[in-house]
């Protein structure tokens, strides 16, 4: 049987904004419950490194926003 590979990443949001409304275990569960109804399975989970431009976003918006780093979710399907 052939498995194709898929990659999902999610992101956080940084800040007094993702303080006060992020939810990381919601977001996580809310994404990878959608990939399990279509089929996909997960294979394995990698942190994603930050992006460079975070400290400048979080600079620019005066504390309030910025991306945070998050995961990047291999996964598979057997087809």
């Amino acid at each position: 049987m052939q498995k194709v590979n898929s990659v999902v990443r999610i992101s956080f949001v940084g800040g007094l904004i993702g303080l006060v409304f992020g939810s990381t275990g919601g977001k996580v569960d809310t994404i990878l419950q959608g990939q399990n109804r279509m089929g996909w399975n997960v294979a394995e989970v990698i942190p994603a490194p930050p992006s460079s431009c975070c400290g400048l976003s979080l600079v620019a918006t005066p504390g309030l926003w910025t991306m945070s780093s998050g995961y990047l979710f291999i996964m598979e399907n057997p087809r």
